[in-house]
């Protein structure tokens, strides 16, 4: 898979993204959970207020895919983004992995399954 980069420019007024935010948003958290979406955000002017554009960042196998995946955002689909796709080749940077563990399960109140804690459950 390659990186790309989507460029999502408002068409609209940014009070009309309100509409669509909920449904914009599942569809952004299905796309990190699918391993989809590297990074995605809004942008803001230079006094810190939101201009209605956002930039997404993806894993797709091809253009055609990246251009899918933008045209399946609630946001475009409603009219109110165009998105700009731009296949990303990444030279320099570097990646930080931050893994969060859930907390300890007190002694006796669970069991170790694949290195992870569970708690047990009452059984109906």
């Amino acid at each position: 898979a390659e990186f790309f980069l989507i460029e999502n420019r408002l068409l609209t007024k940014p009070e009309d993204l309100k509409e669509k935010i909920r449904e914009h948003l599942l569809y952004m958290i299905d796309l990190e959970k699918s391993g989809t979406l590297f990074l995605s955000g809004p942008l803001h002017d230079d006094s810190g207020a939101m201009t209605g554009n956002g930039m997404t960042v993806v894993r797709a196998a091809s253009f055609e895919e990246a251009t899918a995946i933008a045209s399946r955002d609630p946001f475009v689909k409603a009219g109110f983004r165009e998105p700009k796709i731009h296949r990303w080749a990444v030279n320099e940077g570097r990646i930080s992995l931050n893994i969060v563990l859930p907390p300890p399960v007190p002694a006796g109140r669970g069991f170790v399954r694949d290195r992870i804690r569970c708690p047990l459950r009452k059984r109906p």
